[in-house]
């Protein structure tokens, strides 16, 4: 979306789905989340008026002076337990793994990254509910 004033923010908010900032007056909306689809880059006008109507009780005054520039859909990878999966590929030498974070990546995404960053810089261990160990 796009707003006629400057934000008042440049992070992002979690509630009712996500809103993040771009630039002073440029910001994403988000978060639905679709388990049964034909096609996982179509976006639907019922999707859009869902996080519209959410965005606009999240932060209703940011509502009335912003427009939609585009629209868009992806593939949010999660694993069967829901969790991040992060380390070494048992397999492939120098392949590491860094995924599932589905639906809860702005939101841990940064803490994480921290994680994996000590891992492969100097050795930390990765807690075992975010191994990719955990399913040998």
């Amino acid at each position: 979306l796009e707003t006629t004033s400057s934000l008042t923010f440049n992070h992002a908010v979690s509630a009712l789905g996500y809103i993040s900032s771009l630039s002073p007056n440029k910001f994403i909306i988000g978060g639905t989340y679709e388990h049964k689809f034909e096609d996982e880059l179509a976006t639907t006008q019922k999707g859009l008026e869902y996080l519209l109507n959410r965005f606009e009780r999240v932060l209703p005054e940011l509502s009335k002076t912003s427009k939609v520039i585009s629209q868009w859909a992806g593939i949010r990878a999660s694993t069967p337990n829901r969790m991040p999966i992060m380390g070494k590929h048992s397999e492939n030498d120098g392949l590491y793994i860094f995924a599932g974070l589905g639906s809860k990546g702005l939101l841990y995404s940064g803490y994480l990254s921290e994680i994996m960053a000590q891992y492969l810089l100097s050795g930390n261990k990765i807690p075992g509910d975010l191994s990719i160990d955990r399913f040998n």
